[in-house]
C-alpha cells in the first residue's frame, strides 16, 4: 500500500533507517530525502543530529478483509476444542487466501475455503489448555491484482 505524507519541517530530512514496532509491518522508503511515513510508531534515524528521533505517524488503513472474531480465547484448563474465525474480503475485492501460520506451536491452524476469493474460515485448536499461551496467526494470500496480502488473527489460552 502507498501512503501520502509531507515533510512539515523547515529543511529536507535524509532517512537513514526505518524500523517498525510490530513484526506484522515492514517499512520501506521510495526516496532517501523526505519526511518519514508508515503505519504505526516508527523509529526514524535521520541526518538531523546524532540521536535517533522517534516520530508518531497516524494513518487510516482501510479494512480489506473482515475478520470475525479477530481474537479467540480458551479458558485455562478448559476444553481444548477447535474454534473458527470467518474471513471475508470487502465487497468488490477478491483475495485468494492460501496459508495460515501460528507464531506459537501451542496452536494448530487450518484454513478452509468456503467460497474462493470471497469467504474463508480459519480453524484454531490449542494443543493444550493446561498452560497460558497466546499466538498471532498469519494468513497469507494474494489479491486479484497480484498484491501479496498478510492478515492477522489471534488465539489465547488465559
Amino acid at each position: 500500500m502507498v501512503f501520502a505524507f509531507a515533510n512539515r519541517g523547515l529543511k529536507p530530512v535524509t532517512i537513514l533507517e526505518l524500523k517498525t514496532n510490530c513484526d506484522c509491518l515492514a517499512a520501506t522508503a521510495d526516496q532517501k530525502v523526505y519526511a518519514p511515513g508508515a503505519a504505526g510508531v516508527i523509529t526514524v534515524l535521520t541526518d538531523d543530529g546524532a540521536l535517533p528521533v522517534r516520530l508518531l505517524v497516524r494513518i487510516e488503513v482501510p479494512e480489506i478483509v473482515t475478520i470475525t472474531p479477530r481474537s479467540i480465547v480458551w479458558q485455562l484448563n478448559g476444553p481444548a476444542e477447535e474454534k473458527s474465525i470467518d474471513l471475508k474480503p470487502v465487497p468488490g475485492l477478491e483475495i485468494a487466501l492460501s496459508e495460515s501460520q501460528s507464531t506459537n506451536n501451542a496452536f494448530a491452524t487450518r484454513l478452509e475455503t468456503v467460497e474462493a476469493g470471497r469467504h474463508y474460515r480459519l480453524h484454531l485448536l490449542p494443543r493444550s489448555t493446561a498452560q497460558l499461551a497466546s499466538a498471532a496467526i498469519r494468513i497469507f494470500g494474494r489479491a486479484k491484482s497480484g498484491q501479496n496480502i498478510v492478515l492477522s488473527a489471534y488465539g489465547n489460552v488465559q
